[in-house]
């Protein structure tokens, strides 16, 4: 198979993972789940669809384009809107009084979210020195 081919399977096949996935959220949106826990599934995945979306178009333009740097820029956009996204949710959790300090998950968070902070003010503290 080649690589043409390949793409163009892989778009078919996202293609379909997006119906799948808009389908599945009817489904649940039907479904006796609690509507805060059905909120945060629909969230989780409307954020793969949106991934695989994003995927789909990339692959698309980069048959277009073959250029490699664009669909990771793509990508990666993707990313940090997904990551944005979900640090809403978060904050929004701990401004409802969901989350406690005994929250599973909650060290990791920080020690990740700590970690992406210093890398920004690495960032922008050499950009200042550049200027």
């Amino acid at each position: 198979m080649s690589t043409l081919d390949a793409r163009t399977k892989a778009i078919d096949g996202l293609q379909r993972v997006c119906s799948e996935l808009a389908e599945l959220l009817v489904d649940l949106k039907e479904s006796d789940i609690d509507a805060s826990a059905l909120k945060v599934i629909r969230d989780t995945l409307d954020r793969i669809r949106m991934t695989a979306m994003t995927l789909q178009q990339g692959l698309e333009w980069f048959r277009l384009s073959q250029d490699e740097k664009g669909l990771l820029a793509l990508l990666i956009n993707e990313q940090m809107r997904s990551a944005s996204q979900l640090n809403t949710d978060i904050s929004n959790n701990f401004e409802a009084g969901r989350i406690r300090t005994d929250q599973e998950g909650l060290s990791a968070y920080l020690l990740v979210l700590n970690q992406v902070m210093g890398q920004l003010d690495l960032m922008f503290g050499s950009r200042k020195a550049k200027l």
